[in-house]
């Protein structure tokens, strides 16, 4: 189950089923690092990087005063925002976690190659790579040029290009 599933499509809001560019609107009106709140994006069974199979999701940081910025100045009984005054801060808490996520990921890949990694670029793929606010999150945080190709469903083509790069590295060896 989805972020977005979790504390929009499933918080009492009716009939209405929000979009990825609904939660990013009210993602959007909260700061970077959403005042301090973490959100460990572990929702799936487990974890494929780092290979924590046990692995579960969290939301870390929560006190009274950031949940009172985070609700501040927001008309929870108004009919164009969900019914949880939270979901906006919650869906980008959750970005900035799966981007932070990469980012330890992408560090593992340099430890593990050595000296010869060196990342030039970095391919992104899937529905989130349409985002925005993730596209610059994502910028800011892995610091390297982003390159999306045309379709963005492209995660097969992500694991061939992958290969191909094993098989060139081990065959320069």
């Amino acid at each position: 189950q989805s972020v977005l599933e979790s504390f929009f499509n499933e918080s009492g809001d009716g009939d209405r089923t929000w979009s990825h560019d609904d939660a990013t609107k009210l993602a959007s009106q909260h700061p970077p690092g959403c005042y301090g709140i973490t959100f460990l994006p572990y929702l799936s069974p487990g974890e494929r990087t780092p290979d924590w199979p046990h692995a579960k999701g969290a939301i870390l940081g929560l006190t009274t005063h950031n949940m009172a910025l985070a609700t501040s100045g927001r008309d929870v009984s108004a009919s164009d925002g969900p019914t949880n005054p939270m979901a906006g801060l919650i869906y980008r808490a959750a970005m900035e976690g799966i981007t932070y996520l990469l980012a330890e990921a992408l560090e593992t890949m340099k430890l593990a190659c050595g000296e010869g990694f060196e990342l030039k670029s970095l391919l992104v793929v899937g529905g989130g790579s349409q985002n925005k606010l993730w596209r610059q999150m994502l910028a800011d945080v892995l610091n390297v040029e982003l390159r999306f190709p045309l379709e963005s469903e492209s995660a097969a083509l992500g694991a061939a290009f992958q290969a191909s790069a094993s098989v060139e590295a081990s065959t320069q060896k």
